[in-house]
């Protein structure tokens, strides 16, 4: 059986948990953001190492990458160009299953030819 808890006590440990709820709250936002952005950095990085491997010329193509979210809704995270023209493109996304928002921005962003998927 569990121990009595008066009124007085009740009261006390709501107080207490409403105040860490509120800072644990306000942490967690603030570092969701910066855990996320790691995450996707170090995604964008496999992506080039493992496009460099498998796309015939890889090794020769110019990568360039976005590490923090796009500034344009048509730039993809990652970009190999021969030359001036862009030959490959990737998205990356941190999510375990990219489905629903996530999946439809990524293939409106990418042309459709080019959609290849590389698990990592």
């Amino acid at each position: 059986m569990g121990k009595k808890l008066s009124i007085d006590l009740a009261d006390e440990y709501a107080d207490l948990l409403t105040r860490t709820m509120d800072l644990l709250a306000r942490l967690r936002k603030l570092s969701y953001e910066s855990i996320n952005q790691f995450q996707h950095e170090y995604r964008c990085l496999q992506m080039v190492t493992e496009l460099r491997r498998r796309v015939p010329g890889g090794g020769r193509l110019t990568w360039h990458w976005h590490r923090g979210p796009t500034s344009r809704p048509d730039e993809a995270d990652v970009i190999g160009y021969s030359g001036k023209k862009h030959v490959v493109q990737a998205e990356v996304t941190t999510s375990a299953k990219p489905t629903g928002t996530i999946d439809k921005r990524m293939r409106k962003k990418l042309k459709p030819e080019t959609c290849v998927n590389f698990p990592c």
